[in-house]
């Protein structure tokens, strides 16, 4: 779900053997004004959060509408109000973050000193600690099971976190280079991508063993899962493009083109969209689910790094890494414009005519047209624009109305300023 682990990649001197391209953003996409609507109903910018130096990492509370922020170069993880889009807090702990929503408990995965903080979501501290061991990160959480899975990159393995009693149970062996992870809760599968091999491990969470192995494209980052829908988002790195697998076949059954460099995505099962952050080009390609194709295109900061969605509120929340900030995406279309009609001034009854005088023209039975007794209406002739005899009193309500109708190369590029 997260792409910040690309730029760790790099930092670990993996940059040869990957063949990683330098990713440098000199210039900071901010997309629309703070507020600002895209004309067309499409995703755009709302806000632009200032948050700690080089965010890498971002993960949401849709039941309690905060965003966790992790920042390489200043101590903390920041808390932000989704409702305000203020900082409101600093949780005084570092690591790759992960949300329980069902507990508001919260796991920072430190892989430089090997630790698990366990935060209150209620009072942002840190309720536990759990050794897991050097060189892991990327925790993802199964909210039904309440358990926690971190990739050890150098180990090549996950493990297992019982979220309970805050003890690692298990640790289960998966191939070369694990890299990120994600959890399908309703079949309760485990998803690791694995950048060298460009393949995805599947972990059955019951038995905690690789049951399936799917071929993806180059050099596999992100991962996502729509438990609705039961598919699997890879965000492949070199390709550029996303693996759409079937949960149920563990085949891909569609391939996307997407931007330069995709790596973090994440997914609203509630909207079917999936939302893809390209590194190089500064954006955030959006995906319908139903369709398997790219619908919108939202510029954002500085090298995305880190995406991560809310449900709830139809909110995407994305971190810049080279100009420390967040870009607040607001994925709600506007309702369509509805007709709003204004009756118009009251029409005066028609005046009847006179009575005809009687002719040997007119009389009944002695040839030429017929009159029919006056019935105080005007006769219309037919042919005319109502084509049915229309009165001319309806002509004059129907003018009378009115209408009114109412939107990594660069890993430290930026790095922690000085040491």
């Amino acid at each position: 779900m997260r792409a910040g682990t690309l730029f760790r990649l790099v930092l670990m001197g993996l940059a040869g053997t990957l063949a990683l391209p330098t990713v440098v953003s000199a210039l900071a996409l901010k997309g629309p004004a703070a507020g600002a609507r895209a004309a067309d109903g499409d995703p755009a910018v709302i806000a632009t959060v200032s948050v700690g130096d080089y965010p890498y990492s971002v993960a949401v509370n849709p039941s309690t509408n905060r965003i966790y922020v992790a920042n390489a170069g200043s101590d903390g993880v920041l808390v932000i109000d989704g409702a305000t889009n203020a900082v409101v807090a600093t949780v005084p702990a570092d690591g790759d973050p992960a949300v329980n929503p069902n507990t508001n408990l919260i796991y920072l995965a430190n892989g430089n000193t090997g630790n698990v903080s366990v935060i209150d979501g209620a009072s942002n501290t840190v309720v536990a600690t759990v050794a897991v061991g050097l060189e892991f990160g990327g925790p993802a959480v199964n909210p039904s099971t309440n358990r926690i899975y971190l990739r050890n990159r150098w180990g090549n393995k996950v493990s297992v976190i019982d979220g309970a009693s805050n003890t690692v149970i298990t640790s289960v062996a998966v191939g070369a280079l694990p890299e990120a992870v994600a959890v399908n809760p309703s079949t309760n599968l485990i998803y690791v991508t694995h950048a060298l091999s460009g393949n995805v491990s599947v972990i059955d969470g019951v038995s905690n063993t690789v049951v399936a192995s799917v071929a993806v494209g180059l050099m596999p980052l992100g991962v996502a899962v729509n438990p609705s829908t039961n598919r699997i988002y890879v965000a492949n790195y070199h390709s550029p493009k996303v693996s759409v697998i079937d949960g149920v076949s563990n085949t891909v059954v569609a391939t996307i083109a997407v931007g330069i460099d995709p790596g973090g995505v994440a997914v609203n099962p509630s909207t079917n969209r999936i939302y893809v952050l390209n590194s190089q080009s500064d954006n955030v390609s959006v995906i319908d689910g139903a369709s398997n194709t790219v619908v919108a295109t939202v510029a954002v900061g500085s090298v995305p790094c880190a995406v991560a969605v809310d449900p709830s509120t139809n909110r995407i929340y994305v971190a810049n890494c080279n100009d420390d900030t967040v870009s607040v995406i607001d994925a709600t279309v506007p309702p369509e414009p509805t007709d709003t009609v204004t009756p118009g001034p009251p029409v005066p009854p028609t005046p009847a005519p006179p009575p005809a005088t009687p002719t040997s023209s007119n009389l009944p039975g002695v040839g030429g047209n017929v009159m029919p007794p006056s019935t105080g209406i005007a006769a219309e002739p037919r042919g005319s624009a109502g084509g049915s005899g229309w009165t001319v009193g309806a002509y004059a309500a129907l003018a009378g109305l009115g209408t009114a109708v109412a939107i990594g190369g660069a890993w430290y590029a930026k790095r922690k300023r000085a040491a």
